[in-house]
């Protein structure tokens, strides 16, 4: 009896995995005649690969199953709530919150072969595909980031902006600052107010996951305005001044690394007064986001931890050169603490 229980189980199991892989296949037929029906063109084996690799930054031929998702590795609140498929041997991309049959075929044909029509029928249809090749790929050509930009221009401090200009580039990318684009905006439209505090004091402060360079894409944006400023000559540029004085220990640090090679950066920087000139003495204290900071013997983050320094604890700092700083702590310790973890008062 019990044998007999236990065949009936398989079989019951085999047929279930029969039907299961008839759904899927059933699916999967009705998609393709859709995009058949739509007179969608497969593409060809090499114009598949190119625009996966460009469009999401993946390899195919490195990914072996089927279908596989475009996954993002989320780093800040608002990744997306879905991701496309791919259907290696189908050759065509899905989710399941396309609105419908139309902009599931639209959005195809706009990643493989960028066709005007359905380009058009995304953005007043079914905008947020295109916001999402953007957003949360970095892919853009000239008609995309038209179209991007025109929506952000009115509202630069909104988390889509900051997304368009922050975030990977394809789903292997580092997230950083989106450096072309966000050069192709400030030239496309100087006149634009934009607030770069926004975007750069979260940087600085180190309040937001980053896997670039900090310091460097901050000289990147600070440089840009400072040529879009000259360029309409218009002097002061009230952006970089702002951040000068809120951070003084980030001039010095561009002076210390010669202002990353920014050739504009560097002659407005030095044209601002320097804070080591002052006659009146500079009391620093410390300001860390993890509420403390390490120092330590030597100028590294593996040295021998000296002492726990709690943030607004004052410190005396003996030598600023460079990105460690030579500090002396309330109890009399010596050693070394990053430069961005000390503050002005």
């Amino acid at each position: 009896m019990r044998k007999v229980l236990i065949f009936l189980l398989i079989i019951f199991s085999f047929s279930s995995c029969i039907k299961h892989n008839n759904k899927d296949q059933n699916m999967l037929n009705n998609k393709i005649e859709i995009l058949k029906n739509n007179n969608f063109e497969f593409p060809e084996d090499n114009l598949f690969k190119e625009r996966i690799k460009l469009v999401f930054g993946v390899n195919i031929d490195s990914v072996f199953s089927n279908e596989f998702y475009l996954e993002i590795k989320p780093i800040i609140p608002d990744a997306p709530d879905f991701y496309p498929t791919v259907y290696k041997k189908e050759k065509y991309l899905d989710t399941d919150n396309f609105t419908n049959d139309l902009s599931f075929v639209s959005f195809n044909k706009y990643v493989f072969y960028e066709d005007k029509m359905a380009f058009n029928y995304l953005k007043f249809n079914d905008n947020y595909y295109l916001y999402m090749l953007v957003q949360d790929y970095g892919y853009y050509n000239n008609e995309l980031l038209e179209y991007i930009f025109k929506e952000i221009k009115n509202d630069l401090e909104t988390p889509f902006a900051y997304s368009v200009f922050f975030g990977r580039i394809g789903i292997h990318g580092n997230w950083e600052l989106r450096k072309e684009i966000f050069q192709k905006y400030i030239n496309q439209y100087p006149d634009v107010n934009i607030s770069a505090t926004s975007f750069i004091a979260p940087i600085i402060e180190e309040k937001n996951p980053y896997e670039g360079n900090r310091e460097y894409d901050v000289a990147f944006i600070l440089n840009l305005l400072i040529e879009r400023n000259q360029k309409k000559d218009i002097y002061p540029v009230g952006e970089v001044d702002y951040l000068f004085i809120k951070y003084p220990n980030f001039l010095k640090h561009l002076k210390n690394n010669n202002y990353y090679s920014f050739p504009k950066l560097k002659s407005y920087s030095e044209n601002q007064s320097d804070s080591d000139n002052s006659d009146n003495p500079i009391e620093y204290y410390i300001q860390d986001p993890d509420g403390f900071t390490n120092l330590r013997k030597e100028k590294n983050s593996k040295s021998e931890i000296l002492q726990q320094i709690k943030n607004n604890e004052e410190v005396e700092v003996l030598n600023n050169e460079g990105n460690w700083w030579l500090i002396k702590t309330q109890e009399g310790n010596q050693g070394y603490v990053y430069y961005n973890r000390v503050r002005e008062k």
